[in-house]
């Protein structure tokens, strides 16, 4: 039929609002004015609302600060200059001095910077009055300590090293003395406390003028939001109305225009294909006239279609245009219909192959020999080759060879005995170079496959290493009468692979049962000793409670705080005056190492600069005690929780003098606490997550749990479970216990083997967990789980790395200090020991000579490597018995999560021949 030919439209006004696009845009008119509206109206709110709060925060609150800090400190200067006067011993007036530089003058600069951004008259001339009588009683300060010194002071020390004889000539003058004495005291008394009153006079209404301030502007700010959002809400409210009514306008016409090409469409849906469309005079009459022609061209498809399913690829089919997508697509399909086939038999018949290898490689075999024969015998089988071996590396005999550990030929197992060395023949050759061999020219009389009729040369031989983790276990060899196609060479590749991880577990877990062996062992002599212990801690206690008896009670109660509560006592300026042996064994300190020293050894460098700290040590002054949990530096930088209080002590007057801690370690809590929390956190961002209810319908998961699965979520709610595990699986009894077990309350943890989409193979580390209601029954099950499919791969790859290096090196290990913590059985016989245990606690001086040991070279050798470096080279060294011996190695340094090295491993190898 011929295309519906195309009705043109209206000429179009400039603005017409029975158009459907020109009522949009006067809704989103609308909307844009409104919403502008709002913007304006919060922006002019919010800018006068920062101005406020900038006040607040630059002004309102520094000034009281500066000002307590001026007053504060003329009061402190005051004390010390009168305590200077009364002893004249001169710490009184450094300290006098220490407080003018450090409390008085800063607070004075920063009151000058402060006085800037005043914008009272009143408030700033107060500042200026204030600054100058400070300097003035600075200045009488001086005055007062010059006059002292020169008049009384100088006399007073004469008078102390004066002989008996010269005395009676000072007392003469005793009324010029009184006279001085007088005069210093009205100078005191008057000039100094006068201006230290004139100065607080001049702060304290300035100090009280900004609390007011303060108050003020703290009500516009909450005069401003209230405004704020009132004028959300209104604007708001109005805008929705608006848009609501032009909305429904816009909806009710578009429901009247699209009703027609609705109906067509909706038809078309269905799968029928109408003859034509009903003609409408809007926008929307080109889809009428579109799907016209989409239902012309939709039949000349499925009419191809129907020959394409019927086989008839010659069908003659020509698209709408080069455009067209469904008929190049049908056209792409017909070519590459039969291709698609060819690849998916393909692909079918490895992946049945791996999954018919991996059932052999998950039995248990009691007889090794048996098991290679199954994979032997499968392989060759499955290739429809002729004859095939194994050969594995047999490491028990003094010289490494190939030994042939199963044959298959023709349906049968060949129990023929072959050896190959390393690099001898094509099974050798490969063995040393870890790459496959595939022959298709065949030498006359290289190889022979037998049967009843006779003999013949192969047309195909194809020799695989068995590698996994970049070691070899093996060669598989593949003798065929016809050539291997390439996806049987890559099946054969893989399968290989799988056969070496395989292998690789049987010698880890032989090598595990020799070590579960050695620790039972070990085990029984721990045992031994533990009783020995037992006995020793009852005999202990017995005569503990002995001596508990003869204490008295207020002995044995200060003695238990002493032994429970770290304690420490400072000066109101944070010099430690005594400490207790609790606080002194939890940091790691002798007595005399802290004793006068400045409570900041104690604290991180940056946190004794931060004004929490400063903060700290002022209240402290004022007489304010402080409790929580503090973090604390010990002895070589050792990391130390407390939970403690900070008590001012207060003497007669009521004034703090000293200031004393009680602590306790709780360090090891800390870190507890500190470690779950990482954990919470790092559960809540990494971990798939996935909810169901009791019969296993999947309610809600998370994108990490879709992403390791292949689905989107519309693929899996409302699902089964089922659909992430096999076949198999799904019908056994331990998949009905498995969920009976969950309804009932029991959680499931584990690794389990899912298929994602696709029948993807999917690994997952997970825990299933029944959530109660308040009655205490499960009402649905939550999964946390990790995609664990790679880390399944890596741990075969890692397992044999480590193998092969504890079996060809001697390797040790350090904490960060220098002791031995473990040793391997290579080290301990090179360096001349019996067993390990003869190392084990000692420090690795014991290696070095006397004259290194106590060398700078060696102490930084040892420091650096506690800061995280990597050494390398050759290093002389010290045996058992005194001799030399060289050593090429590597100290590596371990980090704990903190990325903080906690210990040393050292990767070594003996070297015979040095001076060669």
């Amino acid at each position: 039929m011929d295309s519906k030919e195309i009705k043109p439209l209206k000429k179009k006004k400039w603005v017409d609002l029975s158009r459907i696009t020109d009522k949009m845009v006067l809704i989103v008119t609308v909307f844009l004015l409104v919403l502008g509206i709002l913007a304006v109206t919060l922006v002019t709110q919010n800018q006068s609302t920062r101005r406020v709060l900038k006040d607040i925060r630059e002004l309102r609150i520094p000034v009281p600060i500066t000002t307590a800090d001026i007053i504060s400190g003329a009061n402190r200067v005051s004390a010390s200059q009168r305590a200077y006067l009364m002893t004249s011993q001169e710490k009184y007036k450094q300290e006098r001095q220490e407080v003018w530089d450090r409390q008085i003058k800063p607070a004075a600069e920063q009151l000058a910077k402060l006085r800037e951004r005043m914008r009272v008259a009143e408030h700033r001339q107060a500042v200026d009055k204030a600054l100058e009588k400070l300097a003035l009683y600075a200045e009488v300060q001086e005055n007062i300590d010059a006059f002292f010194e020169k008049e009384l002071k100088n006399f007073s020390n004469e008078l102390t090293n004066t002989d008996s004889a010269s005395i009676a000539m000072y007392i003469a003058n005793a009324q010029a003395i009184d006279k001085l004495s007088m005069e210093l005291n009205r100078m005191v008394a008057g000039d100094a406390s006068t201006l230290r009153k004139e100065l607080r006079n001049e702060l304290m209404p300035l100090n009280n003028a900004q609390e007011e301030f303060l108050i003020e502007d703290s009500a516009n700010v909450e005069d401003n939001i209230v405004s704020s959002n009132v004028t959300l809400i209104v604007v708001s409210v109005i805008g929705a109305i608006v848009v609501i009514f032009l909305a429904f306008i816009l909806l009710k016409s578009l429901r009247r225009s699209i009703q027609k090409p609705t109906m067509l469409l909706g038809t078309m849906a269905k799968g029928e294909l109408p003859e034509n469309g009903n003609s409408s005079n809007d926008e929307l009459d080109e889809i009428i006239q579109a799907a016209d022609r989409l239902s012309e061209n939709m039949k000349k498809a499925s009419r191809f279609a129907l020959k394409i399913g019927d086989g008839k690829f010659e069908h003659d089919f020509e698209p709408a245009s080069e455009k067209d997508l469904l008929g190049n697509s049908l056209i792409q399909m017909r070519d590459r219909l039969q291709a698609v086939a060819e690849e998916d038999r393909k692909s079918n018949w490895v992946n049945t192959g791996m999954a018919k290898l991996g059932n052999i490689l998950r039995k248990d075999y009691e007889d090794e020999s048996q098991f290679y024969n199954d994979i032997v015998s499968f392989v060759i089988k499955y290739l429809d080759a002729n004859q095939g071996a194994m050969f594995l590396v047999n490491e028990d005999e003094k010289d490494k060879t190939l030994d042939l550990a199963a044959c298959y030929a023709y349906g049968r197992r060949k129990y023929i005995k072959k050896q190959f060395a390393p690099g001898d023949g094509q099974v050798g050759q490969v063995y040393l170079e870890g790459k496959f061999i595939l022959l298709k020219e065949i030498p006359a009389g290289h190889l022979k496959i037998t049967s009843g009729l006779g003999e013949a040369d192969p047309n195909c031989i194809m020799v695989c290493p068995l590698m996994a983790n970049d070691e070899s276990y093996g060669v598989l060899e593949i003798a065929t009468f016809k050539d291997l196609e390439d996806y049987q060479v890559a099946f054969v590749e893989r399968l290989c692979e799988q056969i070496a991880g395989a292998l690789s577990k049987l010698r880890i877990t032989a090598h595990t049962q020799r070590l579960l062996h050695e620790s039972q062992q070990q085990a029984e002599e721990l045992k031994t000793q533990e009783e020995e212990m037992r006995q020793n801690m009852e005999e202990l206690t017995a005569t503990q409670e002995e001596m508990t008896r003869k204490d008295t009670e207020m002995s044995g109660q200060l003695s238990a705080l002493n032994h429970t509560m770290a304690t420490i006592e400072f000066t109101m300026d944070g010099i430690v005056s005594a400490a207790n042996e609790t606080f002194l064994k939890i940091m790691g300190y002798a007595g005399d190492e802290v004793q006068g020293k400045h409570h900041r050894m104690f604290v991180d460098p940056e946190q004794a600069q931060s004004n929490t700290y400063k903060n700290l040590w002022q209240g402290l002054n004022q007489g304010i005690a402080h409790s929580g949990e503090f973090q604390r530096i010990g002895k070589a930088g050792k990391n130390v929780w407390f939970n403690a209080t900070y008590t001012p002590i207060l003497n007669k007057e009521g004034v703090p003098y000293k200031v004393i801690k009680f602590a306790q370690d709780i360090t090891e809590q800390k870190v507890v606490s500190m470690d779950f929390e990482g954990q919470m956190t790092a559960i809540n961002n990494t971990m798939a997550a996935v909810e169901f209810d009791l019969d296993g319908i999947v309610l809600s998961a998370n994108k990490k749990f879709l992403d390791a699965m292949g689905y989107s979520l519309q693929e899996v709610k409302g699902k089964h479970h089922s659909i992430f595990a096999d076949d198999k699986y799904i019908k056994s009894e331990e998949y009905i216990k498995f969920w009976r077990d969950l309804a009932n309350g029991i959680a499931q943890t584990g690794e389990f083997n899912r298929v994602g989409k696709n029948n993807k193979d999917v690994w997952l580390s997970a825990s299933y967990t029944p959530v109660l209601n308040e009655e205490g029954k499960p009402y649905k099950i939550v999964k946390f789980a990790r995609d664990i499919t790679e880390q399944k791969l890596k741990t075969n790859d890692f397992e044999g790395q480590l193998t092969a290096i504890r079996r060809s090196n001697a390797v040790i290990e350090f904490d960060v200090h220098g002791k031995i913590l473990d040793a391997n059985r290579i080290f301990v016989e090179a360096m001349g020991y019996q067993e390990k245990s003869q190392l084990i606690g000692k420090h690795h001086s014991i290696f070095v000579a006397k004259a290194d040991q106590q060398s700078e070279e060696y102490k930084k050798f040892w420091d650096q490597l506690a800061n995280g470096e990597y050494f390398t080279g050759e290093f002389k060294r010290k045996k058992f018995d005194g001799s030399d011996v060289w050593i090429r190695g590597s100290y590596n340094p371990i980090f704990d999560t903190k990325g903080r090295p906690y210990k040393a491993v050292k990767f070594a190898q003996i070297i015979d021949n040095k001076n060669a």
